[in-house]
């Protein structure tokens, strides 16, 4: 029927064993909002939850013999053989029956309908997944060393390098640390968009990258905020349902005893100017702040989800005095602690879904710098 046989390829999705249906063949120009790929249609997943994958891909379209083709559903059965000598290894199967729609060219053509059998050895559907969602995922395969870990939030993307902070419960996603003034932070769009810093010991500065930020928080997360002054004193914000839309910032119900910074501090009045609640990312060379008299991310000297301008910049310039003064407060800021006008020795920002927040909340102490 086929010129060549589909190629089925294990991908990492979530923690899940998924496998992905490739075809050999090119979509073409269908245009069928009924069949999933098609241009004008969506992808679409279908649940076999009697089955140890718990989801399959569709993604098998082409053209052949003047139709469109399409694995449009698939039936899995699992069974097992044993030969009948002593000792004999029991071999397990997996078949997999792909239906498949038939769709000839022409407006009023009648789609018909045949099943194409498949079968693979069930042991290759236990292989481990090479790479994990994220740090807490890396936790709960008994990594619990705080370290750097190659992790992959989607199945469709690359795996790339982030900071596990294994302490304070473990299973932080690092996405952001400030801790000797090393990095520069003053950059423009692509480079908060894509991600920098050194990646190498637990102190070194970065920025995790805001596309990959993204990826992490397609499902529900917690993002707590570890702060140091200069005097060693530590603090510490959690925010609940910590979210970015189009990169613009969301959270919700804050705990901690560093203050409230995000939401604008205690002051109402305040508040409408210096919250970071709905707002959209901003840098020197993309402008997306409310401040109509300048950019706020060049008088700050970082990127950040700035208001008019902020009540909170952990990205800004490194002092290292505390105190500081100019003509802008552009220094490591967290206003409900210290104030505008005092900048903080260090910072990580760090997220992990919220089924880990049921411990009590540390100081994070054994990733922090000193």
């Amino acid at each position: 029927m086929f010129p060549t046989r589909p190629t089925l390829d294990l991908i990492c999705f979530r923690k899940r064993q998924v496998w992905l249906l490739k075809s050999p063949f090119p979509l073409g120009d269908l245009r069928e909002p009924r069949v999933p790929g098609s241009a004008a249609g969506t992808e679409t997943c279908l649940e076999e939850p009697s089955l140890p994958v718990p989801r399959l891909l569709h993604h098998f379209c082409g053209s052949v013999a003047g139709v469109h083709t399409l694995f449009l559903a698939v039936t899995l059965r699992t069974w097992s053989y044993q030969e009948s000598w002593p000792g004999a290894e029991i071999l397990s199967f997996v078949d997999i029956t792909l239906k498949v729609v038939l769709v000839p060219y022409g407006p009023s053509a009648v789609s018909s309908w045949l099943h194409v059998p498949l079968r693979f050895p069930s042991a290759l559907f236990n292989k481990p997944n090479p790479f994990c969602l994220d740090c807490s995922a890396v936790y709960n395969r008994k990594k619990t060393q705080t370290g750097y870990y190659r992790i992959r939030p989607r199945a469709d993307r690359e795996p790339f390098l982030a900071f596990c902070d294994m302490s304070d419960g473990g299973g932080w996603t690092v996405i952001q640390r400030r801790s000797n003034g090393k990095e520069n932070f003053n950059r423009k769009w692509d480079d908060y968009k894509l991600g920098f810093g050194k990646f190498q010991g637990k102190n070194d500065e970065y920025w995790l990258g805001n596309d990959h930020i993204y990826d992490l928080l397609a499902r529900e997360s917690s993002l707590k905020i570890d702060l140091m002054d200069w005097q060693g004193e530590r603090r510490y914000a959690v925010y609940e349902n910590f979210q970015l839309d189009n990169y613009r910032l969301w959270f919700g119900t804050y705990s901690g005893n560093a203050g409230d910074a995000l939401s604008g501090g205690s002051n109402f009045e305040d508040q409408w100017s210096a919250s970071h609640r709905g707002m959209q990312f901003t840098t020197s060379d993309k402008d997306h702040d409310r401040f109509l008299a300048g950019n706020c991310a060049s008088e700050n000297k970082g990127g950040w989800w700035f208001n008019r301008c902020h009540a909170v910049n952990l990205n800004g310039w490194y002092y290292r005095t505390g105190r500081y003064n100019g003509s802008h407060d552009n220094g490591i800021v967290w206003s409900t602690w210290h104030g505008m006008w005092y900048s903080l020795k260090y910072s990580a920002m760090k997220i992990r879904p919220p089924f880990f927040v049921d411990r009590e909340s540390g100081d994070g102490e054994n990733s922090q710098g000193s």
